[in-house]
């Protein structure tokens, strides 16, 4: 009896480690998924904050103390633009689009990802549009590398304003590489590669208006590179789908995500503007750098 006893006991004792074993490697897929995502986020995070010092110091070598503080504040100045113009639809698709994608909606998907362009596209070409007219207005005051500088930040807003939310569809995707790459690799190299290049190569003045000039053919490279990734993730699932809207509650949705997320921009953002309009750009400029390194080695 001890024996079948014994017996039993050791025939039934691998079947909880077994039924154990089984559920580990059931998990372990989502844990090397999420572990792979994390560390591809963590080396593009890591790899962007060193090449945005590196193009903070090599813009501050090639355009000198004043150009660097018209670059840096102009830039500033689209930041806070390109702001209304996406109207929270950046949060909105990362939230919406994870969302939709986890019950299979991708009609929903479709319809949240054009009708954000929509609106984003129309409301920055609004924006940019405005800002051009002020500074027309405002031109006699401004110095030519000034006035060249605003016109080539303002120009880019609209393609600003859309590469965020192709970023954003992309965060919501899952597809965190290209979701960063774009953006936090590419972007800063190929705008200091432009600068050098023209300078250097074509022997061209460097100053804030060229290198802003270069900033936007970069936002432009990027943006199709992102588009083009969006259009492969997507294009199999909702090719021939017919899209869906919900416009009404999107944008309600959209307007609280934005106010909350204003506050977080005044307060990072609001000292260089007031800085720039009290004591000019050159001030701006020195107050930005040292100011914008530690935001960008800050731990998120």
């Amino acid at each position: 009896m001890f024996r079948r006893a014994s017996g039993e006991a050791a025939g039934t004792a691998p079947a909880p480690r077994a039924q154990g074993a089984s559920g580990v490697r059931g998990r372990s897929p989502i844990a090397r998924t999420l572990a792979k995502g994390g560390s591809i986020s963590f080396l593009v995070n890591t790899s962007g904050m060193g090449l945005a010092l590196l193009m903070q110091i090599a813009l501050a070598r090639m355009l000198g103390v004043d150009g660097y503080g018209i670059f840096s504040f102009v830039t500033t100045v689209v930041t806070f633009l390109v702001f209304p113009a996406k109207l929270g639809f950046d949060t909105t698709i990362v939230r919406l689009t994870a969302s939709y994608r986890a019950v299979g909606d991708w009609p929903g998907i479709k319809g949240l990802l054009r009708r954000g362009n929509q609106i984003g596209l129309i409301l920055s070409l609004i924006v940019a549009a405005g800002g051009m007219a002020s500074v027309w207005l405002g031109r006699d005051g401004m110095t030519g590398e000034q006035l060249a500088t605003y016109i080539a930040g303002l120009a880019g807003i609209p393609l600003l304003t859309l590469a965020t939310l192709r970023q954003s569809a992309l965060q919501g995707l899952k597809d965190v590489l290209f979701a960063q790459m774009p953006e936090k690799i590419m972007r800063p190299v190929l705008t200091i590669a432009l600068l050098a290049l023209c300078a250097y190569g074509f022997g061209m003045t460097a100053d804030a208006g060229l290198a802003m000039l270069c900033f936007g053919v970069s936002v432009a490279v990027t943006y199709v590179v992102g588009a083009f990734v969006l259009k492969v993730r997507i294009g199999r699932h909702t090719r021939q789908l017919a899209p869906r809207y919900e416009t009404r509650e999107w944008v309600r949705l959209s307007v609280s995500l934005m106010i909350n997320a204003g506050m977080y921009l005044l307060l990072g953002q609001l000292s260089v503007l007031l800085i720039g309009f009290m004591q000019g750009e050159t001030a701006s400029g020195l107050f930005s750098a040292p100011s914008g390194s530690a935001r960008s080695w800050r731990l998120r």
